[in-house]
């Protein structure tokens, strides 16, 4: 066998591979527009026909007489705040702790309902009066403006790394202050 004839072989082996793949090239956005609409797709013995099997499962639910799908379904188990926080922390350090100061935001509200101040006004307000009622010690205030400072500081990137490590520890006091606040 010489060159010629190799060369002609390998041409000959690969002439129609070479076409099929030409083809899918410059046919592939069509063909992609047209499976959406494939009803059935077989390849060998397997057949897929998505339209049977959805009226063949709709029909058993109705046999066994399913209750209709609810208009929200209700969630797992209810979680602690420690469990939230912590799947937050190993997934973004920032955002558990954006999500922790959450947490002190809602007992400062609560503490103005409490109190029947008013929950228009702000946080640092509301946090104001309730030190100026006695409610809170110029400590818990003053903790209060560091952990906000440190979240401001945190969601607007000013600090470049977080570590898990820090944001647990950051967690744990703005839950404590929520604690205080909710106890004021």
């Amino acid at each position: 066998m010489d060159a010629l004839t190799f060369i002609a072989s390998i041409i000959n082996y690969l002439a129609w591979p070479l076409t099929v793949i030409i083809v899918l090239i410059v046919l592939r956005r069509p063909i992609a527009e047209f499976i959406p609409l494939l009803q059935s797709l077989r390849y060998g013995d397997i057949e897929l026909n998505f339209e049977s099997r959805i009226k063949q499962i709709e029909s058993q639910a109705e046999q066994e007489n399913l209750p209709m799908k609810p208009e929200r379904m209700l969630s797992p188990a209810p979680r602690t705040t420690d469990e939230l926080l912590e799947d937050l922390v190993s997934v973004s350090p920032r955002v558990a702790i954006i999500e922790a100061f959450s947490y002190v935001d809602q007992s400062i509200l609560a503490a103005a309902r409490k109190h029947n101040l008013p929950q228009n006004i702000g946080n640092n307000s509301i946090v104001t009066r309730l030190r100026d009622n006695g409610q809170l010690s110029d400590g818990v205030v003053q903790l209060y403006y560091e952990l906000k400072q440190l979240r401001d500081d945190v969601s607007k990137a000013l600090i470049p790394e977080v570590s898990q490590e820090q944001a647990r520890r950051y967690i744990e006091q703005a839950l404590r202050l929520a604690e205080a606040l909710g106890s004021a």
